[in-house]
This record gives structure tokens, sequence and C-alpha cells, in this order.
């Protein structure tokens, strides 16, 4: 199997693990935070795994799964693999905050715009991404990469957002994994 760990991408030898019953079988939901236990001979080999928590256990609801089939599918689709390590922070923080009865729909927003914020494809949500003003802000573009405030504002080319929904995805971009709670 393989395993994102923090600060790398490691491969484990998991012998039996498809045999029912098996005790590695925790090991093998794709999103799942474990700790391992490798063979002191080889340590590259699985001794024990201790589920810690996974996107079935939290909770198992409609909007779970559906969080847990949009992050496979943006994980298989646009992430290299040698780069997942990149997401385990984020993907560690929401496994926690979904067990703790977080809403998914929110954590999903937040999980996106660090994938984006990783791969470069961030807006400017500091200040109007046109001419640099901090005051009145009242909509954004994707086009033009941001923030677009009252007197840059083009009713052709800019959507309009309430003030909710602005702070939203200024938390979303400039929120680290340990804000999450509070957008929550």
């Amino acid at each position: 199997i393989n395993i994102i760990r923090e600060d790398n991408i490691s491969s484990l030898l998991v012998n039996r693990a498809f045999a029912q019953p098996s005790k590695h079988q925790d090991a093998l939901h794709p999103i799942s935070l474990c700790e391992f236990t490798t063979n002191e001979k080889n340590t590259k080999s699985l001794k024990d795994v201790k589920l810690l928590t996974n996107i079935s256990k939290t909770h198992n609801s409609y909007y779970n799964n559906s969080l847990f089939l949009a992050i496979m599918e943006l994980i298989n689709k646009l992430i290299p693999e040698d780069e997942l390590y990149l997401l385990f922070n984020p993907l560690k923080t929401i496994l926690e905050l979904l067990e703790n009865g977080f809403d998914a729909k929110s954590l999903f927003i937040l999980f996106l715009s660090k994938v984006l914020t990783i791969y470069g494809q961030s807006m400017n949500v500091k200040t109007c991404t046109l001419c640099g003003c901090k005051n009145d802000i009242i909509g954004a573009s994707i086009n033009d990469g941001g923030f677009i405030c009252k007197s840059c504002f083009d009713n052709n080319n800019h959507i309009k957002l309430e003030k909710r929904e602005l702070d939203i995805l200024k938390f979303a971009f400039l929120a680290t994994p340990k804000d999450y709670e509070r957008f929550i």
C-alpha cells in the first residue's frame, strides 16, 4: 500500500491484506488516518495498523460520501502521485472535523481552495485585482483572478457577491488547515 505522510510518500508490504478477515483491512480504505507499526527487521513490512479515523466512520451520510467521492476524483485526476504528501495536513484536518460533525460541503470548499493554492491557482482575495483598492469590494472575477471593487465592477464581466460570500472566499483561500474550525 502507498501511504501519504506529512513529509513524503511511503510504500509498505501488507501480507494477506485482502484476506477475509484481515487485521490490516483499515489501512486499505482510501482516505484513512492510521497509525502504522512496521516489523523491526524489515521496516517496509507492515506489522500492525491502528485506525484513528476514516471517511466512513465520520457520521456516514450522503454529504460525507459525496465529499469522499469528490476528494478522490480531485486527487486521482489532478494531483501527481509524488506530490500527494502536500495534501496530508488538509486531509487529516478534514477527517478530524468530519468526525466531530462539521459540514462536509464547507470542508470540501476549503480543501478545493487548498489544492488550487498549492498548484498556483489562488485568487487575489485581499484587494481589488484590477486597481489594488482594499475597500468597497463587491464581487469577484475568475478571469481577472480575484476580488473586484465597486469602481472597477462591470456587470458583463464580473460576479456580484454578498458580503458573506466574499468572506467565505477570502477565508477559504487564506486559511490554513488549523483555521478550518473557525470557518465552520
